[in-house]
C-alpha cells in the first residue's frame, strides 16, 4: 500500500500569488508538438512547447547540482470520470501521475544524492512559493509534495509562454481551462550543454472513439489553425490505443505506424511554417482479422460394420472479427488428417484462396469411411492441422494462422467420446472481462463420467455424468492479464472418465476480445474538509472525509492517507499504520460515506495534509482516486500586546503587533496593515515583506483611540501572504478591549424656575465605570441668572467605581425667558487626561406677575376712576348751565 500510495500523494493542492512572474526566453527557435493519445472513451490531449532557452526565472542552475532531472507537475480535477481509470498506472501510463489529487504540485527530482534533491527542492519551492514536503523515493527519484491553487500556477506558468499569432499552443491553451482533468509539467533535464527544459499543457477529457477519427471534433478549429512563423517546428502525432490505421487513405506526407500485437497505431506529420494541417480525418481499422475454426462429425463411434462405418465432417470457418476490421485473405484449408484409417468418400475437403469479410464465414462437409478394423482411438489435435491466411494493412502484408478444436472419434468400440466447440462473446462496454460459450457434446455409445472443464490449468466447471447423446452448455469467464490487453488466444480443455481411464480434448482456439475499457467502473468521489486551529501551545486538526461512490453494487473502500510531520492521530475512525492513517467500509449501491480523524501537534508549525487516496476493486483490478490536499500556514503566529485593553471611551492605546514565522517553511508576499472600527480608529500604518524566513519576525507597532463604549472583539490588524503556491488570509485570534463610559455630570432641576425667585440646582457627578478615577473637575457656566457669570465648579480628587458626588447650588434667574446651563467634565485616569460626559441645557424661566402686573393694573384702576370722576363731573356742569340759562329765557 505504501508503494500505492506514493504516486497519489505524490500529487497535491495550491493556490497563488503572481509576483515576480517566471519569464521565459525565446532566443532560439521553439518546437512545438501536440500530442492525442485516443482510447476507447476518452481521448488526452498535449501540447509540448521545448527550446534551448527556455528559462524559469529565479531558478538558478548552481541551485540543481548533483541534480539529473526535475519534474514539476501541477494538477487539477475538476471531476474524475471512470473513463480515465485507465489513462493511469492501471492502464496506459498516459498521465503525467496517476491518481492526481484534484488541486496538487508533485515535484519529482531524479538526484546523485537526497541532499543535493532537497536543495533542489527548496529551490524550486522559492520559484513557485511552494512549501515542498517529501513523501517518497523509488531508486534515485525523490518525490516531494506542495498543496496549491491551480489557478495561481497557471497564471504563473501558462503567463510565462511567449506571445506569438496563431499556433497549435495558443489553440490548446484557449480550451485548456475548461476541461475536467488537468496538467501543466514543467521539465528539466542535464544535458552535456546544461538542462534542456519543456512546458507541457496536457488535458483529458471523456471521448467515444468513432471509424472515422475527426481532430476537428476533439480540438475545434484543428484544421484550420497555422503554424506560427515563431515556431521553428511544429509536429502533431495522434497515438490510437484501440485502433490501427490504414495508410492509404493517408496523405503522402503523412506517417502510419501500427503496432499489431497491441492493437494500437500512431499517425505522424509536420506542418510547416505559416501552413495548416495536411488532414483532419483518419479512417480507423478496429482488428486485423480474427478467424473462429470448427471442425465437427456427426458421430463419434465408428465401427468397421454396414451402416456404423462413416462419419461425416464439417469444418466451419468464420471472421468473427467486428465491423470495419480487415479481411482475411488467401485462405487454405486441406484435410488430410484422416488418412491411414479412413478413406475419402465424397464432400470437398479443401478450400483455397478464399477471402473472409468480417462477419462472414465458410465451411466444407466430407464423408470418410473407416478402413481399420482393430479397436482403437484416433485423437486429432486442432494444433496439428492449422488453417492459414493472410491480410493486408496498408503496403504491408500478414500472414496468420489458427487452430480447430480436437476431435477424439472411437474406432470399433463402445465408448463415450466428447467433441467441444468455443463460441465468441463480444466485449462488454461495462466490464472489463469477457468470455466464450463452450458446447459440450456426447457423441459416443456411451455416458462420460467426472466431466471437468478447465482453463489454463484451473477447473471452470464439473459435471458428474453427461450421458450419451447428452450435451452440456458451459460459459467460461476470461479475464484480461491487463487492462490495455486486446485480445487473448483462449483454448479451453474438457476432460472426462471412461472405463480405459482419464480421457481429454481441447475446443477450438478463439480470439477473446477484452473492452480495453473502464467505463463501466464505479464512479468514486472523494474530498476533505479540514479546520486547523491553535490548541495550547499546539495545533488540532479536525478532517472530514467524504467519500462517495456510484454505479457499484456492495464494494469495499479503502482511505488512507500521510499524516503530516509533527502530528499525530488522536481520534476519528481512522487506525495508524506506520506514518498513515487507514480505514475501510463496505459500500452498498450508490451511497456516501463519512469518515473523521483528528490530529494534533504540540507545538505551532505550518504544514500540508496531503490528498487521501480511495481504493476500489473492479473486475479483480484495483483503482484510486485521490482528494484534494490542505496547507495551513500555522507556524505564522501573531502577538498583540495592547497598553490599554481596558480603559475609557476617547482614552488611546498603543498597539504591538509581532508576527513571527515558526517554520518549518517560508512565507512569501506578505502585507500587514492596521484596522478601523466603528469603536476604534486606528493610525494608519502598512508593511510588505517578499518573504518571511524561518524564525525571522515582523512588527507593527502603532496607537488606537476608543470611540465607542462596550465589550469589543478587537482585531487590531488584517494581512495575506502566500503560503503553499496560495494566497491566504492571515489569522489571529481577537483579543477582547473593555471601554467604559466616562465619568458624567448630570443636573436636577428644580420643579420651575421663576423671575427673579431664588431656586436650587443639584448637580451630580457619577462614575459608571469599573474603575477609579482621579481629579475629577467639572465647570458649569450660567446664562441668565442674578449672579455674575462666573463658573460652578466641582471638585472630586477621587471618585470611586459606582460613586456619585451631589453639589447643590442657590440661584436667582434675571428677566429672562431661559436659563442656559453649559458645561464640561476632565477627569484622570492612568496618567491620561480624559473628557466626561457633561451636558448642554436650556431651562424655561416664568413670569413673577406680581413684580410684572401689580402696580400697572392699580394705576390704571385709579386713572379710570380720575377719569370716571372728571368725565362726570363735566356732565353735571353742563346740565347746570343748561337749567341756569332756561330760567332766564322764562
Amino acid at each position: 500500500m505504501r508503494k500505492a500510495l506514493i504516486p497519489l500523494i505524490i500529487l497535491l493542492t495550491l493556490t497563488f500569488i503572481i509576483q515576480p512572474y517566471p519569464t521565459y526566453s525565446y532566443e532560439a527557435q521553439f518546437r512545438e508538438e501536440i500530442r492525442f493519445f485516443v482510447t476507447k472513451d476518452a481521448v488526452v490531449v498535449s501540447t509540448i512547447l521545448s527550446g534551448e532557452n527556455i528559462t524559469l526565472a529565479g531558478l538558478e542552475e548552481e541551485s540543481l547540482q548533483g541534480v539529473n532531472s526535475c519534474r514539476l507537475i501541477a494538477s487539477f480535477v475538476a471531476e474524475w470520470l471512470p473513463e480515465f481509470y485507465i489513462l493511469g498506472d492501471e492502464g496506459y501510463r498516459a498521465l503525467p501521475l496517476s491518481p492526481p489529487p484534484k488541486e496538487g504540485l508533485t515535484l519529482i527530482i531524479d538526484a546523485d544524492e537526497e541532499v543535493r534533491a532537497d536543495q533542489a527542492a527548496e529551490a524550486l519551492g522559492r520559484v513557485m512559493k511552494a512549501a515542498f514536503t517529501q513523501i517518497g523515493v523509488e531508486d534515485s527519484k525523490y518525490i516531494y509534495y506542495s498543496h496549491c491553487n491551480f489557478r495561481y500556477i497557471c497564471q504563473i506558468l501558462l503567463g510565462t509562454l511567449p506571445n506569438f499569432d496563431g499556433g497549435f499552443t495558443n489553440l490548446v491553451r484557449s480550451v485548456f481551462s475548461e476541461k475536467s482533468l488537468q496538467f501543466i509539467v514543467f521539465e528539466a533535464a542535464r544535458s552535456q550543454m546544461g538542462f534542456s527544459k519543456q512546458l507541457t499543457l496536457q488535458y483529458a477529457e471523456a471521448r467515444s472513439l468513432a471509424p472515422i477519427f475527426d481532430l476537428d471534433a476533439i480540438l475545434s478549429g484543428f484544421s484550420n489553425t497555422t503554424a506560427s512563423k515563431d515556431v521553428g517546428e511544429s509536429r502533431v502525432e495522434v497515438f490510437f490505443a484501440d485502433a490501427l490505421t490504414s495508410s492509404a487513405s493517408l496523405p503522402n506526407n503523412v506517417e502510419a505506424v501500427n503496432f499489431i500485437e497491441n492493437l494500437s497505431s500512431k499517425v505522424l506529420f509536420k506542418v510547416g511554417v505559416e501552413e495548416k494541417p495536411p488532414l483532419s480525418k483518419i479512417e480507423l481499422i478496429y482488428y486485423p482479422p480474427l478467424i473462429k475454426v470448427e471442425r465437427v462429425v456427426d458421430v463419434g463411434v465408428v465401427e468397421a460394420a454396414e451402416g456404423r462405418d462413416t462419419v461425416e465432417v464439417t469444418l466451419r470457418v468464420e471472421n468473427v472479427a467486428p465491423a470495419n476490421s480487415l479481411a482475411a485473405e488467401d485462405l487454405a484449408v486441406n484435410e488430410d488428417w484422416w488418412m491411414g484409417k479412413f478413406e475419402f468418400v465424397s464432400g470437398n475437403a479443401s478450400l483455397k484462396d478464399v477471402t473472409l469479410k468480417p462477419g462472414e464465414k465458410v465451411e466444407i462437409k466430407y464423408v470418410l469411411r473407416l478402413t481399420e478394423k482393430t479397436p482403437s482411438d484416433l485423437y486429432v489435435s486442432g494444433e496439428t492441422t492449422p488453417i492459414t491466411y493472410t491480410y493486408r494493412l496498408g503496403d504491408r502484408s500478414f500472414s496468420g494462422r489458427v487452430y480447430p478444436n480436437d476431435v477424439r472419434l472411437v474406432l470399433n468400440k463402445h465408448r463415450p467420446t466428447l467433441l467441444v466447440t468455443a463460441e465468441p462473446k463480444e466485449p462488454s462496454p461495462i466490464e472489463s472481462t469477457n468470455g466464450l460459450t463452450l458446447k459440450i457434446s456426447n457423441v459416443g455409445t456411451r455416458s462420460a463420467f467426472d466431466v471437468t472443464v478447465t482453463l489454463a490449468g484451473s477447473k471452470v466447471a464439473s459435471k458428474s455424468v453427461l450421458e450419451k447423446g447428452g450435451s452440456w452448455v458451459v460459459e467460461v469467464p476470461v479475464k484480461p492479464e491487463c487492462l490495455t490487453q486486446p485480445l487473448q488466444d483462449v483454448r479451453v480443455s474438457v476432460g472426462w472418465v471412461d472405463e480405459e481411464g482419464e480421457k481429454m480434448v481441447s475446443a477450438n482456439i478463439l480470439p477473446i476480445r477484452f473492452s480495453r475499457s473502464t467505463l463501466g467502473a464505479p464512479r468514486v468521489s472523494i474530498s476533505q474538509t479540514v479546520d486547523a486551529s491553535p490548541d495550547g501551545d499546539g495545533l488540532i486538526v479536525n478532517g472530514v472525509i467524504k467519500a462517495s461512490i456510484e454505479s457499484a453494487n456492495r464494494t469495499l473502500i479503502k482511505l488512507s492517507a500521510q499524516i503530516p510531520e509533527g502530528f499525530e492521530l488522536v481520534g476519528g475512525n481512522f487506525t495508524v499504520s506506520g506514518r498513515f492513517m487507514e480505514a475501510s467500509s463496505v459500500c452498498e449501491g450508490n451511497v456516501e460515506q463519512l469518515f473523521d480523524y483528528v490530529l494534533r501537534s504540540n507545538c505551532s508549525l505550518s504544514f500540508i495534509q496531503p490528498p487521501f487516496l480511495a481504493e476500489v476493486e473492479w473486475s479483480g483490478f484495483t483503482f484510486r482516486v485521490a482528494s484534494n490536499s490542505y496547507a495551513y500556514a500555522g507556524g505564522l503566529k501573531v502577538n498583540l500586546a495592547l497598553s490599554k485593553p481596558a480603559t475609557f471611551k476617547g482614552s488611546t492605546s498603543d498597539v504591538k503587533v509581532s508576527i513571527i514565522n515558526l517554520g518549518p517553511f517560508p512565507i512569501y508576499d506578505f502585507k500587514v496593515w492596521s484596522l478601523n472600527y466603528s469603536y476604534v480608529a486606528a493610525q494608519r500604518l502598512e508593511r510588505s515583506v517578499y518573504v518571511i524566513e524561518v524564525g525571522q519576525t515582523v512588527t507593527l507597532d502603532f496607537n488606537i483611540r476608543y470611540l465607542t463604549a462596550g465589550t469589543h472583539q478587537y482585531t487590531p490588524i488584517a494581512g495575506r501572504f502566500v503560503f503553499s503556491a496560495q494566497n491566504q488570509t492571515l489569522n489571529m485570534q481577537p483579543v477582547t478591549v473593555l471601554v467604559e463610559k466616562p465619568i458624567k455630570l448630570s443636573l436636577t432641576p428644580p420643579s420651575s424656575l421663576v423671575e427673579k425667585q431664588e431656586a436650587t440646582l443639584t448637580f451630580t457627578l457619577s462614575n459608571p465605570s469599573s474603575f477609579t478615577v482621579y481629579n475629577v473637575v467639572a465647570e458649569v457656566l450660567l446664562s441668565g441668572a442674578e449672579t455674575p457669570d462666573t463658573a460652578i465648579v466641582i471638585r472630586v480628587d477621587e471618585l470611586k467605581a459606582g460613586q456619585s458626588v451631589n453639589k447643590t447650588v442657590q440661584i436667582t434667574p434675571s428677566s429672562v425667558l431661559s436659563l442656559k446651563i453649559t458645561s464640561k467634565v476632565n477627569f484622570s485616569f492612568e496618567g491620561e487626561d480624559l473628557e466626561g460626559e457633561a451636558f448642554e441645557r436650556e431651562l424655561a424661566v416664568a413670569e413673577n406677575l406680581q413684580i410684572r402686573y401689580a402696580l400697572p393694573v392699580a394705576i390704571s384702576v385709579v386713572v379710570i376712576i380720575i377719569t370716571a370722576y372728571l368725565s362726570r363731573q363735566r356732565v353735571v356742569k353742563e346740565q347746570a348751565g343748561e337749567q341756569r340759562k332756561k330760567a332766564v329765557d322764562v
